[in-house]
């Protein structure tokens, strides 16, 4: 397909096009790959007539743009009446000589990178004329973010985020279109994902970092060799290699780290794959060697049905797209979301319907935090749940080692020796710091055992050691098991200290803390009692014993009710009444006001007068103002009844007759 065919170049075309005729202004921020090069063209083509600058931060960028318009069928010199291609450095050399370019439309490619160096503060200078053109290009929707250097209110420098599209462009974007985009318009290829952690050096190494990472210093011997084990199985570069690369009809990208990582990348395929046909290129090589090697690898023709394989840093270096049966094979860890979007865009392929499979051995997706707005696998889950929520999602699969790798790490950890002081201390903590009981029961040690069993265990130990000393008075016990002596004293000490809240407590809070927020109170870790138990839950209980109360008392006219009973009644009531009045506080405290103010009250005043005294209202203003307080006034008495009926029905034990109920009271001799 012509790339001019595709819907989303064709509406970002009319989308540019109007607003450059009318805002003469417009910027397309889209992700890498989808075509922005054909709409930059195409505006050129518009304005060839007039004096155009197209400018990018590299030459590479400069010499893309000119190649597209040759292959289209372009002659610059003839076809243009002034065409002139600038890298920003360049720009921003003449300017600085006083050198400042005339032109009637400006093309900004990477636009977001004017803001990432202050010298280029030059450039922005000419965005300042009204009968110009100006067109940005960014390469993805993250990217027209950039920190700009700018001074405060104390005139001191600082840096701070801004948004270059509405720096330059009056925030006009004529076409956005997102990396989710591309996939769900089915512009992109949808990737077959293998993520690998993969050894870059000695395995116990790596396996002691690991195991840091996750237990600190308290891993043992035997899980450093377990882990070593694994990773020599399971995580060593030639056997993924061997399992995952396709040696047969396929075009393989392999990203490299730098120049000497692509040499040795060379060195082990050439060694382990003596089939392939190998093509490299870099800036580190010849012009015409890199272009040569790009259109072998790029042509469909494959020596005895055997892979070709291009070693490359970054593919936006060679600046073009890959097509047909591809695989995409990440061979370092990505330093940043760019470069890795870079190339997964590049090699995605803009309407390539082949699947693309990725091999990833830097585990980038999951290690790159900056990359969750990708939200594969996350989407991916919440599909399996609910997968008509996101009809747009791509059906991309995973596999490779991490998720393997990080449940092998979790599973030998669980064996992590923790020591009899540590678990000692660490309960200790929870109880003190949660009042005295465990805020989660289920929280584990690191060894998998649970907290809650722990204190059975310590009494456990401190009825055998004081046993046996009582016994046998010559007996030691050791230091670790005094420990738990003095740590079961000390919680003993503790606990005996704690004055368990009463009924009449429990009431008195639930309600101060009820009409504080306003409703009755949402199960949440600020609204316990110091006991423990949610506050939520405890009235739930209350709530519930009242509904069987009531149900007895209209069941029966001779039903006797209890003290306690009616107490619990009457405390609801009170309860609600307060809830009520909160209620109706918050929501017509405004209205309130108003009704209440000293203004209002002469208004009301005089038209009592005036209803009985018509004379009073000598002038048109007057009569006027009275019939808008009657407006008003009729507004506020029908909001506060509506106001009143519906807090009445949310807080209906508000309504409780407690003289009716009091007739059922035994009351004690």
């Amino acid at each position: 397909m012509n790339i001019f065919d595709y819907p989303h170049i064709q509406e970002a075309i009319e989308n540019v096009t109007n607003d450059l005729k009318y805002k003469k202004r417009a910027c397309v921020v889209a992700t890498m790959g989808i075509g922005k090069s054909a709409i930059a063209a195409s505006t050129m083509l518009d304005y060839a007539d007039k004096k155009i600058i197209f400018a990018a931060p590299r030459h590479l960028l400069l010499a893309q743009i000119q190649g597209h318009l040759r292959n289209m069928g372009y002659d610059l010199d003839k076809d243009f009446a002034s065409i002139k291609f600038y890298t920003y450095a360049q720009l921003h050399a003449m300017i600085k000589k006083g050198n400042i370019p005339d032109f009637d439309l400006l093309i900004c490619d990477e636009f977001h990178a004017i803001a990432k160096r202050k010298r280029y503060d030059s450039i922005k200078k000419l965005f300042s004329y009204d009968d110009k053109y100006y067109l940005g290009l960014s390469a993805t929707p993250i990217l027209q973010w950039e920190y700009e250097v700018v001074s405060n209110e104390d005139n001191k420098k600082e840096k701070k985020r801004v948004n270059m599209a509405s720096v330059l462009y009056d925030d006009n974007v004529s076409f956005f279109y997102s990396l989710d985009d591309a996939f769900a318009n089915g512009l992109f290829s949808v990737p077959i994902y293998d993520e690998f952690f993969v050894l870059s050096r000695n395995p116990r190494e790596e396996a002691v970092d690991i195991l840091k990472q996750r237990v600190g210093h308290k891993y043992t011997e035997e899980q450093v060799n377990a882990l070593v084990d694994y990773l020599n199985r399971e995580a060593g570069i030639i056997p993924i290699l061997k399992q995952y690369l396709n040696l047969k009809n396929t075009k393989i990208m392999f990203y490299c780290r730098d120049f000497d990582d692509l040499c040795t990348k060379e060195r082990l395929l050439k060694k382990e794959f003596p089939d392939l046909d190998i093509y490299k290129t870099s800036c580190r090589l010849p012009n015409k060697e890199n272009k040569k090697n790009i259109e072998d690898f790029r042509n469909d023709e494959f020596n005895n049905s055997n892979s070709k394989v291009l070693l490359s840093i970054r593919q936006m270096t060679e600046g073009f797209h890959t097509d047909g049966e591809m695989q995409l094979v990440f061979g370092n860890k990505t330093k940043a979301y760019r470069d890795f979007l870079q190339k997964f865009g590049r090699g995605c392929s803009l309407g390539n319907l082949v699947p693309v499979k990725i091999l990833d051995l830097g585990g980038n997706l999951t290690r790159i935090s900056s990359l969750d707005f990708l939200h594969f696998r996350k989407r991916l889950e919440s599909a399996g749940e609910t997968k008509s929520a996101v009809p747009s999602l791509p059906n991309i699969t995973f596999g490779g080692n991490i998720v393997d790798l990080n449940n092998y790490i979790e599973s030998i950890c669980q064996a992590a020796f923790v020591s009899i002081r540590d678990k000692a201390d660490i309960y200790y903590d929870r109880i003190v710091s949660n009042g005295g009981y465990l805020k989660n029961p289920k929280e584990q040690f690191k060894d998998g055992t649970y907290l809650k069993d722990w204190y059975k265990e310590m009494l456990g130990i401190a009825k055998s050691e004081l046993k046996l000393y009582k016994e046998n008075p010559q007996y030691k016990i050791s230091s670790d098991n005094m420990y738990i002596i003095e740590t079961l004293a000390h919680l003993d000490n503790y606990l005996k200290g704690i004055v368990l809240p009463t009924l009449d407590d429990k009431r008195n809070l639930y309600y101060e803390k009820a009409v504080e927020y306003g409703n009755v109170l949402p199960k949440s870790e600020e609204y316990r009692f110091a006991d423990g138990t949610y506050m939520s839950t405890w009235y739930n209980e209350q709530k519930k014993r009242v509904k069987e109360i009531l149900k007895l008392l209209e069941a029966s006219d001779e039903y006797s009710l209890s003290e306690k009973n009616f107490e619990l009644l009457k405390w609801i009531r009170d309860l609600h009444v307060g809830l009520k009045n909160a209620w109706l506080n918050k929501n017509l405290g405004l209205q309130r006001e108003v009704t209440g103010s000293e203004k209002y009250q002469d208004w009301k005043l005089f038209t009592e007068t005036a209803d009985k005294n018509p004379k009073l209202l000598k002038t048109k203003k007057l009569c006027e103002g009275i019939e808008d307080f009657y407006a008003l006034e009729e507004f506020c008495n029908g909001t506060e009844t509506r106001m009143a009926e519906y807090a009445e029905n949310n807080f209906a034990y508000s309504k409780l007759d407690m003289d009716s109920i009091e007739k059922h009271l035994v009351k004690k001799n």
